[in-house]
């Protein structure tokens, strides 16, 4: 259940990045300012990226490379933005994404110490 929820999230956080107009798709024509410019929405879906893919608990021999794998999907699906109408690749897009991986990686080791789960 929790890795099929992984991959469905990575999937659509994919279709999402990777399309001309996801707000349009998804309801609205902008996000509100205050959402937008206190957390910044590439820090949200990546920390819920991370938070998803380490509680999904892989076999030990592919966890090792999972925060690798994030953080080059994270700045290969900023820099494919580039040859998207209507999208474009911002410097603090790249950051927020590998902010909001580090941080969905340290809430969840957070919440693996408090909990007693064994990694």
């Amino acid at each position: 259940m929790r890795r099929g929820a992984s991959v469905a999230y990575w999937l659509l956080l994919t279709v999402l990045l990777l399309m001309p107009d996801p707000l349009g798709w998804i309801g609205p024509s902008r996000l509100p300012g205050t959402l937008a410019s206190v957390v910044g929405v590439h820090f949200v879906l990546f920390g819920g990226l991370a938070v998803l893919v380490f509680a999904a608990r892989w076999p030990r021999q592919v966890a090792p490379g999972l925060l690798l794998g994030l953080l080059a999907y994270a700045l290969a699906t900023e820099t494919l933005q580039w040859w998207i109408p209507r999208r474009s690749v911002q410097w603090s897009d790249y950051l927020e994404n590998v902010l909001g991986i580090a941080a969905g990686w340290c809430l969840y080791r957070i919440a693996q110490w408090r909990l007693g789960i064994a990694g």
